[in-house]
């Protein structure tokens, strides 16, 4: 990490701080963080007044000021020193499990602070916080990140957090970003079909400039890493299965009323049972692999810590990959990008568990 290297790590107020103990590995005593910055925020229900906050540790001050004895929030007072970890793995040792889930809202604050007017506070600034002329110089080789941690599915959301369907759009070819189109086929991995979830925002951190980089110093700087340059152009996937389809001739029928008059339908044909194969040879551009952005742009990392970031409970056709450390790019990834398997509706109300509190759309 250097000082080009912004990371924005969200977590959920459920999360309990054993579970937690991993994320010391997200930050080696070997990286010398007095050159890299992190900024952290905490999502929860309560009432915690930014004056009441400690600005390095996240501290509550006052016992009265709140709840569970740390903010909502740290504001971001500069580059990061040397201390700065060991108060980031402080504030997630102190976290309790409680409240609920608002994901979306923390996928919008870390959209909405890389987005926001450069500032010499700012996580574009060369030297944040600083009182020389580089504060107010903004890089435009920044590789940004947006690492989000949970135990689960997300159960509330705000209209002010909504993220419309960005992956279900076609975006306009523009400088060095190729056009994604929902048809192609190289795109399936990402389209979903619905709007307001995760991936939509994630899409779009990643899609829309989060800067103009005509206004930002060293903008062509920014380059896809080696591994992208030395990655074969295309790489093929392909999946067969035994599948049971409807044939020729319809077995059953019924009438049905139309404005033109009475019509007649199949609703039961005759099943026979092939072997099709499914590929594409995906181009590395879209090899969610690799990282092709050459504009101000942020890439998602999602930690889960439970059975439900792996366990599909109502999507049987979406399995985890072999290997998850680092994650593999087999078995539901292959469905995916092939056209097997699509992502699900998580606003459907068969997505909601019994016991569950969320207030996403019961119809």
């Amino acid at each position: 990490m250097n000082n080009s290297d912004t990371s924005v790590i969200s977590t959920d107020g459920n999360i309990k701080k054993n579970s937690m103990r991993p994320i010391d590995a997200l930050i080696p005593r070997e990286v010398e963080l007095d050159t890299g910055r992190y900024v952290w925020t905490l999502n929860r229900r309560g009432n915690v007044r930014e004056e009441d906050c400690d600005p390095i540790t996240g501290i509550i001050r006052t016992s009265n000021s709140g709840t569970l004895g740390r903010c909502s929030y740290v504001p971001d007072k500069g580059i990061v020193y040397d201390k700065h970890r060991d108060n980031f793995l402080s504030f997630i040792g102190g976290l309790k499990a409680d409240g609920g889930t608002p994901s979306h809202k923390m996928f919008s604050q870390a959209d909405a602070y890389m987005r926001a007017a450069t500032d010499k506070n700012g996580p574009w600034s060369t030297d944040p916080g600083g009182t020389g002329s580089k504060a107010t110089e903004y890089l435009g080789c920044r590789r940004n990140y947006h690492i989000m941690m949970t135990d689960g599915v997300w159960n509330s959301l705000s209209d002010s957090h909504k993220s419309g369907d960005q992956d279900g759009i076609n975006w306009e070819e523009l400088n060095d970003r190729k056009a994604y189109k929902t048809t192609s086929d190289q795109t399936k991995v990402y389209y979903d079909g619905h709007s307001n979830m995760l991936a939509d925002w994630a899409l779009k951190s990643w899609m829309d400039p989060l800067q103009d980089p005509k206004k930002l110093i060293d903008s062509a700087n920014l380059k896809p890493s080696k591994i992208y340059e030395d990655a074969p152009t295309t790489e093929n996937f392909t999946k067969t299965k035994t599948i049971t389809t409807d044939v020729e001739p319809c077995l059953e029928s019924e009438n049905y009323w139309t404005w033109e008059g009475w019509k007649k339908r199949c609703i039961k044909w005759t099943q026979k049972t092939v072997t099709e194969t499914k590929s594409v040879n995906l181009e590395k551009y879209w090899n969610p692999k690799y990282n092709p952005a050459t504009w101000p742009h942020m890439v998602t990392y999602t930690v889960g810590f439970s059975d439900q970031a792996t366990k599909w409970q109502f999507s049987p056709n979406i399995t985890a990959p072999t290997d998850k450390v680092p994650f593999g790019y087999t078995d539901g990834f292959v469905d995916l990008v092939t056209g097997w398997a699509q992502w699900p509706n998580l606003q459907s109300k068969k997505y909601i568990i019994n016991t569950s509190t969320s207030t996403r759309d019961k119809g």
